[in-house]
């Protein structure tokens, strides 16, 4: 599908996510100038006026507006199991208390002597006190809990939190707009909430903590009452009770949202999935169970991001991680498109329908910073949406076709449309907003409202409005135009509910989780640390790219790739395939795209990102090792928080990535599955080698170990008092040495030098200042003490701060000085950043008679970790080197090198003697093992991978 006006372009085009750029100077395309844009926004401000009016005027105070009719409509007294009616009209005038915040909505947006927004204040404190005045729940009706409560409790805790002023919950976004109109508010939606709040408490008395989806207001759950609830209605009043709690100071409603949160997510399959509907008595799923992303299941995954948003608490984020991961894994279509029915246990396709409540889940993805997904996911939603003027209740993607032909004015699609204009800034989304109001206009406005598509092929319509027209679908479309609302710049403070509601967060009762990220293409960061800062946070969109002709052909990665053209969505070239899953016929396709699209052209082959990644681990990446399918104690051992993974060869690691697709988490591990609480140590010391080393003969794997200890003595007489006595090597308090100033390590020497392990004969040596042998260097250096066994303890030294991996030269190394920086000492450095040769042959020109090296180990493994690892390596040289060992040979044969692993109680010590100024010293003890400890001591973090 190449574009007949592509060839008149001559420079790229960027579009990025803080532009509002039109599109380029295409024939025939109106561009979406700011003049346009409050144009749109002021025709939809029009229609909502129409809906809101008309329902005041023929409906309140009854729950809904009947738009053929014109009448209002309450709950169905003669026909207490008319669900239909009985969910969401409850005798509480639903409409208003719904649609309550969008008039502050209306009233932030921008205007030059905010005349208007006051005006919509005032329209705001009147529709408040209508509530106060006339809503009791006192009433004797069984609405749904979840409806009740994203609708109503959602409505009187967002509108409460405005009417006190945003400024007192420590905002000042509105602090320009007249404020006194609502002067005489003292908290009253509140009360109001609480006594709701606690009319529905009776749902949670189950054995399972799982709620009853439908309570009596004034006498609880009926003894006959249906024991089947969706996890979506058991898990989405999340939101709305932890604020109600922290508002109120009672922990009761947090606490039972919580409880029944997550009783049904550790009820998930082993896939890490959810199912649709379940018994709230014994916690089961129901037979032939489903899992989806829409109906029954969609605001579970909403409000498990969200919780995380508002609270902070990590384990809502671990929810939505693994959830997320397996939707990906399970219900993503081959194509990476759209989203499968599957079973849960098995991840087989149940069937082929998509729903219209689906279409909620490409704005949770941007939310979530998987930008990508949720264009693609939008795409398809789009061409339903064009081909039916609507978004039918059920389409079949399989035969690309409607099953279920209503609209009842859903807002899902419009939602996901806004956050994603909100991220790109991409023309292409007013196009679909505008879209979306003209149908609107056409086939659901009536002289006193919106009336519910019954059919959208033949036009038939139904006498309701539901309250969410109002309260959230015309909301959204409005600040989907409205660039300068002054939300838009209060989103890292603000959090939409499932039913659109604002919560604006207090700052004293929630902990926002995410900050705005500045695009680095319009402020690059200025330093390292604002980079590291920049991605951390939410991805900015980086534009759709038209790659050119030479990559399409194969020729080079995409993922080198800086050519080619950035421009709007509408040029992606997998639109055409999108296209045709929506179910729209190139005949149609030439009608309404002629401008942009061309049926002499080409398409895109679908790409799906895998998110759930597997693998069979192998040292250093070997390709033919094959899959241990039980690995035993030896390569794996379940300790008290997880597992220590000891030797890695064959053992499955599975992975999911994380929505922002740049990092991951371990899901399982050999026969193991990993939950989100339990860490995983890889303690395979072949994961630390370097290329020498693991190249390196097969007799350096296996060592042999032996003890060294390290001590303090008494204090420096270069530090504290001048009298200090100094240290006399071979005449230590031998009480120090055991005390808890002393660390006794297992160490392994080198392959080559001295062998400190080893008793050095007579012949070899002199003796030297208190008895301790002297070794005759191989060439011109001043004779050195030897450090060894049965030789006196020798002093260590630390090189300076800026050379700790000891690969800079230390000082004076001239062969004639007497002031050599390490003579008559070891010298004890990290492991790392060069060659062990490089490490030795810069210690030995310093004068040192050995080198210890240090091999950290991470912060994430502790001590059991630690000793349960390979044994340690040999430091070796490099055999393909035709120098480094004939150097060695000549130089090294007096200095030693031992490699000890690392551990707290060997940094305090180094870290004691440097604070106060002690002379660390060191001895070798002989071929000893520690004592292992008790494996009930594993502490540390998960090591993500």
């Amino acid at each position: 599908m190449r574009w007949p006006w592509l060839s008149s372009i001559t420079v790229a085009i960027g579009l990025t996510s803080s532009a509002t750029a039109p599109y380029p100077d295409v024939p025939g395309v109106r561009p979406w100038t700011l003049e346009r844009k409050l144009q749109i926004r002021n025709e939809v401000k029009e229609l909502w006026d129409h809906g809101f009016n008309g329902y005041m005027k023929y409906a309140f105070p009854m729950d809904e507006l009947q738009p053929l009719s014109c009448t209002g409509r309450g709950p169905n007294w003669r026909d207490p199991e008319d669900h239909n009616s009985n969910d969401v009209n409850g005798n509480f005038s639903a409409t208003l208390i719904d649609v309550l915040d969008s008039m502050p909505i209306f009233a932030f947006s921008t205007s030059p002597d905010n005349v208007q927004s006051n005006k919509e204040l005032e329209r705001f404190s009147n529709a408040v006190r209508d509530v106060i005045n006339h809503v009791s729940f006192d009433v004797n009706t069984k609405p749904q809990l979840f409806e009740t409560t994203i609708r109503t409790l959602g409505g009187l805790i967002s509108a409460h939190i405005i009417a006190s002023k945003p400024s007192s919950f420590g905002h000042h976004f509105a602090d320009d707009l007249d404020w006194s109109i609502l002067s005489w508010y003292n908290g009253e939606l509140l009360d109001l909430a609480l006594d709701l709040g606690n009319r529905l408490l009776p749902a949670f008395n189950t054995p399972t903590k799982i709620p009853y989806a439908r309570v009596n207001l004034k006498h609880g759950v009926p003894a006959n009452e249906t024991t089947e609830s969706c996890t979506a209605g058991a898990t989405s009043f999340l939101l709305e009770f932890i604020l109600l709690s922290r508002l109120t100071s009672n922990p009761i409603f947090e606490t039972v949202a919580k409880e029944s949160f997550f009783t049904v997510w550790d009820r998930r399959s082993k896939l890490g999935m959810v199912g649709n509907t379940l018994d709230v008595l014994t916690g089961d799923w129901t037979k032939e169970e489903v899992s989806r992303i829409g109906a029954g299941i969609d605001s579970f995954f909403e409000y498990a991001f969200k919780g995380y948003v508002m609270t902070g608490e990590k384990e809502y984020l671990d929810v939505y991680n693994e959830a997320y991961g397996a939707v990906m894994k399970y219900s993503l279509g081959y194509d990476g498109f759209w989203y499968r029915t599957v079973n849960p246990t098995t991840g087989n396709v149940a069937y082929s329908h998509i729903d219209s409540m689906g279409a909620f889940w490409p704005g949770l993805m941007v939310l979530a910073g998987d930008i990508e997904n949720g264009i693609k996911s939008h795409m398809i939603f789009w061409n339903i949406w064009r081909k039916y003027s609507g978004i039918p209740e059920s389409f079949d993607i399989y035969n690309r076709q409607a099953i279920d032909y209503g609209y009842p004015l859903r807002p899902e699609f419009v939602e996901s449309t806004y956050f994603l204009y909100r991220v790109t800034r991409d023309p292409f989304y007013l196009d679909v907003g505008e879209r979306v109001l003209n149908d609107l206009v056409r086939n659901t406005k009536t002289k006193c409202g919106f009336a519910t598509v019954a059919n959208l092929v033949s036009g038939e319509r139904n006498d309701r409005m539901e309250s969410f027209m109002l309260s959230e679908t015309l909301k959204y479309l409005y600040l989907l135009f409205d660039e300068s609302n002054r939300l838009h710049s209060e989103h890292s403070e603000i959090l939409f509910s499932t039913e659109g509601h604002l919560f604006i967060l207090p700052k004293s009762l929630t902990t926002p989780t995410f900050n705005p990220t500045p695009d680095p293409r319009n402020h690059p960061p200025n330093s390292d640390t604002e980079q590291h800062f920049l991605t951390q946070n939410c991805r900015a969109y980086p534009g759709t790219r038209i790659p050119s002709l030479k990559e399409l052909a194969n020729k080079v990665p995409s993922a080198t790739q800086k050519d080619g053209l950035y421009t709007s969505i509408r040029h992606r070239l997998d639109m055409e395939y999108a296209r045709n899953l929506g179910g729209i016929s190139v005949n149609e396709a030439i009608q309404d795209d002629s401008i942009w699209w061309n049926p002499n052209g080409y398409c895109h082959e679908p790409q799906p990102e895998r998110h759930i990644l597997e693998y069979i681990l192998a040292p250093h990446g070997h390709p033919d090792v094959l899959e241990d399918p039980h690995p035993s104690v030896e390569k794996l051992v379940k300790v008290v928080d997880g597992f220590i993974v000891k030797d890695l060869t064959g053992v499955r690691l599975k992975i999911k990535t994380r929505s922002d697709l740049r990092i991951g988490s371990v899901l399982g591990i050999g026969q193991h599955a990993v939950s989100p609480n339990q860490k995983v140590y890889f303690a395979d010391r072949r994961l630390l080698e370097t290329p020498q080393e693991k190249d390196a003969p097969a007799q350096s794997l296996s060592p042999v170990e032996f003890e060294i200890r390290l001590f303090l003595g008494s204090e420096s007489p270069t530090r504290g008092d001048a009298n200090a006595k100094k240290v006399a090597q071979g005449d230590q308090d031998n009480s120090n040495r055991d005390s808890k100033h002393a660390v006794t390590t297992l160490a392994v020497a080198a392959a080559f030098g001295d062998n400190p392990s080893i008793p050095k004969t007579s012949s070899s040596s002199q003796s030297g200042k208190d008895g301790q042998k002297v070794l005759t260097p191989t060439h011109h250096r001043q004779p050195r003490p030897r450090f060894g066994l049965d030789e006196p303890p020798i002093s260590v030294k630390l090189p300076v701060d800026d050379n700790s991996y000891g690969c800079k030269p230390h000082g004076i190394t001239d062969s004639s000085s007497s002031q050599l920086p390490f003579h008559n000492s070891v010298l004890l450095i990290k492991r790392g950043e060069c060659s062990f040769f490089e490490k030795m042959k810069l210690a030995e020109l310093a004068g040192a008679s050995g080198v210890i090296i240090v091999d950290p180990v991470p912060d994430d493994l502790d001590i059991l970790a630690k000793l349960l690892m390979k044994p340690l390596i040999i430091p070796t040289l490099d055999q393909q080197s035709n120098s480094e060992p004939s150097y060695a040979e000549k130089h090294f044969s007096d200095v030693g090198m031992v490699l000890v692993v690392g551990s707290d109680e060997l940094t305090e010590l180094t870290g004691k003697a440097t604070v106060e100024g002690l002379e660390l010293m060191v001895e070798v003890v002989g071929r000893k093992r520690l004592q292992e400890p008790q494996r009930e001591s594993t502490v540390g973090k998960n090591l993500m991978v």
